[in-house]
């Protein structure tokens, strides 16, 4: 039903189809079982979140919430610190804005971290 509707009426239909589909995987993910793998998978997803486009920051933030859905189901402790680390992103970028609005939008932008926790 997700696919369906992703396909329906949007300008981004590739991108509704693929969040669909990461939603709805299984758990664990196919190919990141490992806690190494799933810790290059969130070095990736950071790295995204800071991205100044919006197509970078959600996908970091895709990827951030299906790797807390995982975690959640297997762990609540790794959702509980994935969580503290978004919240701590994000008061960085916070603090950064309030010292200077346009260099704290620039390197500490928080989109991607407001959407990761959203």
């Amino acid at each position: 039903m997700c696919k369906l509707h992703a396909t329906i009426g949007s300008p981004q239909r590739l991108t509704n189809i693929t969040t669909c589909s990461l939603i709805s995987a299984p758990i664990p993910l196919p190919g990141f079982g490992t806690p190494e793998q799933t810790e290059q998978m969130l070095n990736a997803a950071y790295g995204r979140l800071d991205g100044n486009r919006k197509s970078d920051a959600e996908a970091g933030a895709l990827v951030m919430q299906v790797i807390s859905r995982e975690s959640h189901a297997q762990s609540n402790a790794n959702a509980i610190r994935y969580a503290q680390i978004l919240l701590a992103r994000l008061k960085t970028s916070i603090v950064a804005a309030e010292q200077d609005l346009v260099i704290g939008m620039q390197k500490h932008p928080m989109h991607g971290t407001l959407l990761a926790i959203a």
